[in-house]
């Protein structure tokens, strides 16, 4: 089969990605370069060599030198190839090219079937062909009908297993879990097993994405689930997979109530960030501001830029991807309007 010009891309992986972000625009354009001449090469593979990759993607000697500088970092996303010694390829891109192709011969094999339904059907009721004044309507009926009527023709849908659609896509929460919890939280061991994956997918078909993204976020904050009551357990993903555990978390019945009702001391309102604070948790969830925004602190305000600690990179990288439009409406309200954040990671001793 001719491999097709397209191929799919996870934007939100991307940009979610802290690996991605940390390189810079030229070694992002080397990188995404790289992947589109491994994806149209006839052997689905580069050569492991700088040069030789700048030959093919580059078209100045400006280009080439920053695929030069570049190829230390972009390098660690390709694997040597067994099958061709001196030749490298990305896996990840491996799997997407599979996996269209795979789509591809089971809508071939789908529409063969459903063809040969439609004929059965008409032959059987000694139908005419269908004709240039039959409608789309009558057309898609005489197909769906024709399948329905053949017991031995395999739906074109798979089957439901356990409440979850057969071949159904590749799961998200564990990633997520993964991405979101912080220590002493642990991450769970991916991919997953298969006794885990079923409980993963009906827990994926009970709430939608975003509000599992809530659901970890309260319990990053919640103190009972996370060691801080003096009790030697954490919640685990496998807790969390259980359904009342989840329905749970989601009603609050874990939120830490003393953020609530403890009043914060005037003095810890003195910042400039502080009062960018304020206004940020005035317009988040209350277990999300805690969870994300409860571990900054001003490091110094420098004419137009604030530089602010985290306790770690992700951190920083999630706010400025789900909380960006709340910081620059708080930045805006304290007459902060053009002024950059800046974040450094701080480890409390």
């Amino acid at each position: 089969m001719r491999q097709s010009t397209e191929f799919l891309f996870d934007v939100e992986r991307w940009f979610g990605s802290i690996a991605a972000q940390r390189m810079s625009f030229a070694e992002k354009g080397v990188y995404l370069s790289m992947l589109f001449q491994q994806w149209r090469d006839p052997e689905r593979s580069l050569p492991d060599d700088p040069q030789a990759v700048a030959d093919l993607i580059a078209v100045s000697s400006s280009q080439a030198a920053e695929v030069l500088a570049a190829w230390p970092i972009v390098r660690l996303k390709f694997a040597p190839l067994k099958r061709l010694p001196g030749r490298i390829a990305n896996r990840t891109m491996e799997r997407v090219r599979r996996t269209q192709l795979r789509n591809f011969r089971k809508r071939t094999e789908a529409s063969r079937l459903a063809g040969k339904a439609s004929a059965a059907k008409r032959l059987n009721q000694k139908e005419l062909p269908i004709n240039e004044r039959s409608t789309l309507v009558e057309r898609s009926s005489t197909v769906r009908l024709g399948i329905d009527r053949l017991g031995s023709t395999p739906p074109l849908v798979p089957p439901l297993r356990g409440g979850v659609r057969a071949g159904a896509s590749k799961t998200y929460l564990p990633a997520l879990w993964n991405e979101l919890v912080r220590p002493p939280l642990k991450p769970v061991i991916v991919p997953v097993g298969d006794a885990r994956k079923r409980l993963v997918r009906a827990a994926e078909a009970r709430y939608p994405r975003a509000t599992w993204v809530d659901i970890v976020t309260r319990v990053n904050a919640a103190p009972c689930l996370t060691g801080q009551t003096g009790r030697d357990w954490v919640a685990t993903f496998d807790w969390l997979l259980k359904a009342e555990n989840a329905a749970k978390v989601l009603e609050g019945q874990y939120d830490d109530r003393r953020a609530a009702t403890t009043p914060v001391p005037v003095e810890r309102r003195a910042t400039v960030w502080d009062r960018v604070l304020e206004h940020v948790e005035a317009a988040l969830p209350r277990h999300q501001f805690h969870s994300w925004f409860g571990g900054t602190a001003l490091v110094e305000h420098a004419g137009s830029e604030l530089v602010i600690a985290i306790p770690r990179e992700e951190v920083g990288a999630w706010i400025l991807r789900h909380y960006a439009a709340p910081l620059q409406a708080a930045l805006t309200a304290c007459g902060l309007d053009g002024v950059a954040v800046r974040w450094r990671v701080q480890v409390a001793a």
